[in-house]
């Protein structure tokens, strides 16, 4: 590798992209068991890690949405009312939106903050039924380690333009209440093969795939769609070793 090329990747820190295709051999559930073994390898020597996974984005989505506020937690479910409440008259779906914030200042304070209160706790009724949906067919293997990871800075979870929670809210309503329905599957292979893409040509990290990823960007290299270079081979090289090791890893810091 040149030295132009090891100062972008030793900038900041020695930095990883996995790429994970999470899930896709499991039948109704989300299994994160890969991505936790290729985030455990890359720990072992990164001072920063990207995790680019479908599944583990919606669980980061769902997170942000479960430690927001109550009051941002209604404005986002208030604003679905329509589609959740369909036995709502304009009238009233304009009241909710009013206590919740989503009219002028003068609405709100015209509402007294009991009646604020309680609106704000039928919401969250309806918050938990939503989600329920959503997690219904979503559920993660050792999620813990990803939100320590996380909370430590060292681990980035790709944010896909499709799951943030406004967005998985939209999907799962218009999947009468299946996220996966409602999802635009085309988008979001879109949006993951463009970032494990980067992460083999930019020269700024070390890639790390799991197999079905991995087969995929070989294909792509082999067909010239993806540009390819000794340094990059190398890079790839070194994180294929890291991961013939992730099964004995552990969450840690990397060996000083």
């Amino acid at each position: 590798m040149n030295d132009s090329g090891s100062d972008r990747l030793t900038a900041g820190g020695l930095h990883f992209t996995v790429g994970s295709a999470a899930g896709h051999n499991s039948a109704g559930s989300l299994d994160l068991r890969e991505d936790l073994a290729l985030v455990k390898a890359s720990l072992l020597c990164a001072d920063r890690v990207k995790l680019c996974s479908l599944g583990a984005s919606v669980l980061s989505g769902i997170a942000q949405f479960q430690i927001a506020s109550t009051e941002e937690q209604a404005r986002l479910v208030v604003r679905f009312l329509p589609d959740l409440q369909p036995s709502m008259n304009p009238e009233e779906i304009h009241y909710f939106e009013a206590a919740v914030g989503l009219r002028s200042r003068d609405e709100k304070r015209r509402i007294g903050k009991r009646i604020r209160k309680k609106i704000l706790a039928m919401v969250s009724e309806d918050k938990a039924e939503l989600e329920a949906m959503v997690l219904e067919h979503h559920r993660a293997a050792g999620i813990e380690g990803f939100r320590e990871a996380v909370n430590s800075g060292v681990l980035e979870v790709h944010p896909f333009r499709q799951t943030s929670a406004q967005a998985m809210i939209e999907a799962t309503i218009r999947g009468g209440g299946n996220l996966l329905y409602g999802l635009d599957l085309a988008d979001l292979l879109k949006e993951f093969l463009d970032e494990v893409t980067s992460a083999v040509e930019d020269g700024f990290t070390y890639p790390m795939f799991d197999d079905l990823t991995g087969n995929f960007v070989a294909e792509a290299i082999g067909s010239g769609l993806i540009r390819n270079s000794e340094a990059s081979i190398a890079r790839g090289q070194h994180s294929g070793y890291l991961e013939s090791c992730s099964s004995d890893c552990r969450f840690s810091r990397r060996p000083r």
